[in-house]
C-alpha cells in the first residue's frame, strides 16, 4: 500500500489533501459532509501513515475555501486493507479483476477488446443479472431525464423572453448564442468527390454493445 500525501502537518501525525472542485458539487462538502472517494483516500493515506487523522481543504468554484479534519475509522481502515490485499492478489497472478462502472474499467476492456471475431458463445447464467441490472438502469436513466427536462421546461417558462434570472444565490440563464456553422460533407463530396477522398479521415474500428 502507498501513499503519495500532498502536505504532512510538521510536529503533528496529520496529514493534508487538497482538492478543487466546480459550484455544481458544493452540497456535497454541506456541515460536515465529505465525498466518498475523498473520505476514502484520506483512510487509506492513515492507514499507510500510521496518523490518526486528515486534513481536507477544498477550493469550491474557485472563490469559497472550506477545511475539514476526518477523524481515523480504524473498522473502515481494516476493510480498506482486505479489499486493497485482495485487489493486489490479482497483480501478483496476472488475473483480470472483476469489471465495475469506472471509466479507468470502460476504457480497460476498449484497449483489451477493440474489434470482435465475429463468434457466439453461451454466456454463463450471471449474465442475466447484469442484463436485467443494465436494463433497469437505461429506465431510470430515461425517467431522469425527463425530471430534467420538465424542470429546465419550467425554469424557461419562469425566464420567458429574459435572459438571466435570480432565486437566492443562484442564476439561471438562457442566453441567446450566435448559430452555429456546419459543414455539409455530404454535399462537398457530391460535388468534390476526389477532392474529399484526399482530406477524410478514416478512424479506428468501434464496437458497439447492445441487448435484444
Amino acid at each position: 500500500m502507498l501513499a503519495n500525501i500532498d502536505r504532512e502537518i510538521i510536529g503533528q501525525k496529520i496529514g493534508l489533501e487538497c482538492k478543487t472542485t466546480n459550484a455544481f458539487m458544493k452540497d456535497e462538502w454541506v456541515d460536515d459532509n465529505v465525498p466518498d472517494a475523498y473520505y476514502m483516500q484520506c483512510q487509506h493515506y492513515m492507514a499507510v501513515t500510521g496518523f490518526q487523522s486528515w486534513y481536507i481543504a477544498v477550493l469550491i468554484g474557485g472563490n469559497t475555501f472550506m477545511h475539514k479534519l476526518i477523524e481515523r475509522n480504524e473498522e473502515l481502515i481494516q476493510q480498506l486493507i482486505e479489499i486493497e490485499k485482495s485487489f493486489w492478489q490479482h497483480v501478483v497472478n496476472g488475473t483480470m479483476p472483476p469489471a465495475d462502472g469506472t471509466d479507468a474499467s470502460t476504457e480497460a476492456l476498449r484497449n483489451l477488446y477493440p474489434i470482435s471475431n465475429g463468434q457466439e458463445i453461451q454466456l454463463p447464467d450471471t449474465a442475466e443479472l447484469w442484463i436485467r441490472q443494465y436494463e433497469r438502469a437505461g429506465a431510470d436513466i430515461k425517467a431522469a431525464e425527463v425530471r430534467k427536462s420538465e424542470a429546465q421546461n419550467a425554469l424557461q417558462q419562469m425566464l420567458g423572453e429574459n435572459e438571466v434570472g435570480k432565486v437566492s444565490d443562484r442564476l439561471v440563464a438562457w442566453k441567446t448564442i450566435k448559430a452555429a456553422e456546419r459543414f455539409d460533407s455530404k454535399a462537398f463530396q457530391e460535388v468534390h468527390p476526389n477532392l474529399y477522398k484526399q482530406y477524410v479521415k478514416i478512424g479506428a474500428p468501434q464496437r458497439r454493445f447492445s441487448i435484444k
